[in-house]
């Protein structure tokens, strides 16, 4: 319906005249990572590289920028920023799997690199790929809250997945961000406009299904469906005219959405209860089972309760065990949102059914939240990278993580660990690295005679009698 909006392309180079060597790479070779010295003058050179870098893509000589990133890079692997615009360098080449590797790595490095998840969301965007898309600008969104053109494009996402009430949230957030541009005022046209539609569909189906046009009524609903979000009335109409029709996927999928919309309404919760046994998904069926009960403890209809131990005697924690491996598998392939909603119905299940359940989900829920958190996830491989240049004694590349982690999260669960090998790094960094080794106790027959200065005593006689 709606074109992404289109970002302003740079001017086109200029031809680049002839590069000027960089002082900072001509004495990378004499510095040594682990010296103290050498460390500062490693982080000298490379700001260095990252300026001349960025001078030269200002004169428009994209060759010698490229230069200066890839030494950049090769002095640093870990220069997210490095990797970022070399991405878009390739990018600019139609190099897109180069772009994507280093964008990707860009964020392996330094989850909180916005621009990279802007341009692999773009990138996936363009190449059809609108789960993947909608994962990392909604990354995006999470560091930069205020800009319009990525939720803009989260709501275009959701608009092509057919979630037209996750699309409408974007989209009020876009026109609210910028609400004088022309894509805002179209927008409310739209809005307006299919507001109307949906309205003559919805009062034409209600008619059909008075009349037992059940086909007719099915075909209206569809209509309004993917224009605006409905009642949840509609949504349990809509839902029994297809269940009627035998129709029971698309029946799951209506009720779902309408779940959404009135998520502890009876009707619909047992409604969806019975189309997914329809469709073999006995886990949402218990879950809908356990919703209804845990809601109406004491006026749940006692044939509901009869289906649910019958249910829960045929799957067990099987099922639980099924939908945890799926949510993990999503969790690997971008699909957050749908990992969130899995791991919430099975938390549900098993505090009703089974509360020892709870100890297996709950690392899942741990890591999803990582994944949702860049800055968490930042610190977490920041305090992991700090750890093994400890053991490893690479005080330099320990003391730059620790700190790192300590930026981002300051009152974090390993500050108090990170602040006290801090210490101690400073110390051996001053001092030099204390001799660790317990000396072994002498024996009395190992002792001599000889003096301080290793002469003979004034005396034969023992040192120890």
């Amino acid at each position: 319906m709606f074109n992404s909006l289109r970002q302003k392309r740079d001017p086109k180079p200029e031809k680049p005249s002839q590069p000027e060597a960089s002082t900072a790479s001509t004495a990378l070779a004499t510095l040594d990572p682990q010296d103290p010295q050498g460390a500062q003058g490693v982080q000298g050179a490379l700001a260095q590289l990252l300026t001349d870098a960025h001078n030269a893509l200002k004169k428009g000589h994209t060759d010698v920028a490229e230069k200066r990133f890839t030494e950049a890079m090769e002095l640093d692997t870990t220069c997210s920023e490095a990797r970022y615009h070399l991405g878009c360098l390739y990018f600019q080449r139609h190099e897109t799997e180069h772009a994507e590797h280093q964008w990707l790595k860009a964020i392996e490095h330094n989850p909180l690199e916005k621009g990279a998840y802007n341009a692999l969301a773009s990138l996936y965007f363009k190449q059809g790929q609108a789960k993947k898309a909608l994962r990392y600008w909604k990354q995006f969104i999470y560091l930069r809250p205020t800009d319009a053109l990525a939720h803009y494009n989260v709501g275009l996402v959701y608009q092509k997945l057919g979630m037209m009430r996750d699309s409408n949230q974007y989209m009020k957030q876009f026109m609210a961000l910028k609400p004088h541009c022309p894509e805002a005022k179209e927008l409310r046209a739209h809005y307006q406009q299919s507001i109307e539609v949906a309205h003559h569909n919805l009062k034409q189906a209600e008619l059909h299904l008075q009349q037992g046009r059940l086909k007719k009524a099915r075909e209206a609903y569809a209509a309004s469906f993917g224009l605006v979000p409905l009642h949840y009335k509609m949504y349990l109409h809509y839902g029994n005219v297809l269940y009627k029709l035998q129709a029971w996927d698309e029946a799951v999928a209506v009720y779902r959405e309408g779940l959404r919309e009135a998520p502890d309404n009876p009707n619909m919760l047992i409604n969806y209860a019975v189309a997914c046994e329809k469709t073999n998904d006995l886990f949402q069926t218990l879950w809908a089972l356990t919703k209804v009960i845990s809601l109406y403890p004491n006026n749940a209809p006692a044939k509901v309760r009869q289906h649910y131990s019958t249910v829960w005697k045929q799957t067990g924690t099987r099922s639980m065990d099924d939908k945890l491996k799926e949510a993990e598998a999503l969790m690997k392939n971008d699909g957050h949102d749908a990992a969130e909603w899995l791991l919430v119905q099975i938390t549900e299940v098993a505090m009703h059914a089974c509360p020892d359940y709870l100890s297996v989900v709950s690392p899942a829920k741990d890591r999803l939240k990582l994944l949702r958190n860049p800055k968490k996830q930042a610190a977490a491989n920041a305090f992991e990278k700090a750890e093994y240049h400890f053991m490893t004694r690479q005080w330099q590349g320990a003391k730059t993580h620790y700190k790192r982690y300590l930026d981002l999260v300051p009152d974090g669960p390993g500050a108090l660990e990170a602040r006290r090998k801090l210490a101690e790094i400073e110390d051996t960094l001053t001092y030099g690295e204390l001799n660790t080794e317990i000396p072994r106790l002498k024996r009395h027959d190992d002792l001599t005679d000889d003096g301080p200065d290793g002469a003979a005593g004034a005396d034969d006689s023992p040192a120890v009698a």
